[in-house]
């Protein structure tokens, strides 16, 4: 079994990283979350790519976002 669930429940974190991946293939990686926008009535996820520009994607087109994880550095 699958579980299901709905974009909308996905909790977004603002300046954190993600990797997000769409329907036709092609994926954006370590796109900073910036926050969100209404489009035509339509909440729209807003991020800036490594280069500063802009990203506005529609959820209806991703096929996975996963967001970059922290991990502390060892000290030696």
């Amino acid at each position: 079994m699958v579980d299901s669930w709905s974009y909308n429940e996905i909790e977004f974190k603002e300046n954190e990283r993600y990797d997000i991946g769409f329907n036709s293939g092609i994926e954006f990686r370590k796109v900073k979350y910036v926050g969100t926008k209404l489009f035509n009535g339509k909440s729209m996820l807003c991020f800036k790519t490594v280069e500063d520009v802009d990203l506005t994607v529609n959820l209806s087109y991703v096929s996975f976002l996963v967001r970059e994880r922290t991990i502390p550095k060892r000290s030696d």
